[in-house]
């Protein structure tokens, strides 16, 4: 049977594994398509522009990786509206570029995408198509009234809170690491 000190060593070797992991994960990079590929666990950047973005080919140019943030957008968003619920069943469904595991971003992930020193809908040209200046839902409830969520308005860049059955807008879905909250 294994004694306390044992564990204790047992648990520092583990810590310290599963630490160079993450270490590694952050630091490790590889050349895909002449960039610099793993961006997960990335918000330490401010990149600007096109810069920012990198249609990936992986997803068939379907989908775009935010290089400030490691996430990946579609590079299309959805043109239907839809009320809250559907449509976060429709992006957990949904299938971009060969691929699933789609979800609505958090009210601050999709917040994140704008730059305000461009136009609406406050992206750079050439990278998203189909992007209007109209209201994105988030995934994020507003804890003031769960019967609300967060939506962005791309065409003045404002954050508010719409009814969830209200009315019909539109959704934008991504993929990473999420927090289980949002939903």
């Amino acid at each position: 049977m294994a004694t306390r000190e044992d564990t204790f060593c047992m648990t520092n070797n583990i810590d310290e594994e599963v630490k160079q992991q993450a270490v590694g994960a952050v630091n490790h990079t590889t050349e895909m398509e002449g960039v610099m590929a793993n961006y997960t666990l990335r918000w330490d950047q401010n990149l600007r522009d096109a810069k920012r973005f990198v249609v990936l080919a992986a997803f068939h140019n379907k989908a775009v990786l935010d290089k400030n943030t490691g996430l990946v957008w579609e590079q299309a968003p959805d043109a239907s509206e839809r009320v809250w619920a559907p449509a976060i069943f429709e992006s957990v469904n949904k299938n971009v570029g060969g691929t699933v595991g789609w979800r609505l971003p958090s009210v601050v992930e999709l917040k994140s995408l704008l730059d305000h020193t461009l136009p609406p809908p406050f992206l750079p040209d050439g990278i998203f198509t189909g992007v209007q200046p109209v209201a994105y839902w988030s995934a994020t409830t507003w804890s003031n009234d769960p019967t609300r969520a967060w939506i962005v308005n791309f065409s003045d860049g404002l954050v508010s809170a719409m009814g969830k059955n209200d009315v019909p807008i539109h959704f934008w879905c991504v993929r990473g690491g999420m927090n289980a909250d949002q939903y």
